[in-house]
């Protein structure tokens, strides 16, 4: 199985450019060294980084090339990526975060939990059904 983080902006603008932040660091190589800088910034920092100015402004300032980062944020791989993210939401039924799908088939969310633990531990489990179905096939 493979782990694969997907920003989505459930129709919010904002969160819209922060999922094309996301992919375009992803795009240019900058997201391992960007990733928890970006969430230090909004959530503990307070920065807007809601619009296209603010978040390549932000970017360059983090040491970034401005004209690289730029052309990922806007390029048409970028924002196919976001579209195909808010799609894939919608397939899954996602109406919050957290939420992990599993094998395609299954969803397991935050709602009716008691945290993060909680989450996990359903989450192995929902793994290990998805493994034991495919070792059966």
């Amino acid at each position: 199985m493979v782990f694969k983080r997907v920003p989505v902006s459930f129709g919010r603008p904002q969160w819209a450019s922060l999922a094309r932040l996301y992919y375009a660091l992803e795009a240019s190589g900058e997201l391992a060294k960007l990733d928890g800088a970006v969430f230090r910034a909004l959530h503990q920092e307070n920065k807007r980084l809601f619009d296209d100015k603010s978040i390549i402004a932000w970017v360059t300032a983090q040491g970034v090339d401005g004209k690289k980062f730029t052309a990922a944020y806007n390029s048409f791989g970028v924002l196919s990526q976001a579209k195909r993210a808010d799609q894939m939401a919608q397939a899954y039924k996602i109406q919050g975060v957290p939420a992990l799908a599993v094998a395609g088939r299954y969803l397991v969310a935050g709602k009716d939990l008691k945290g993060y633990g909680d989450l996990l531990a359903l989450t192995d489990q929902v793994i290990a059904k998805a493994r034991g179905e495919q070792q059966k096939k």
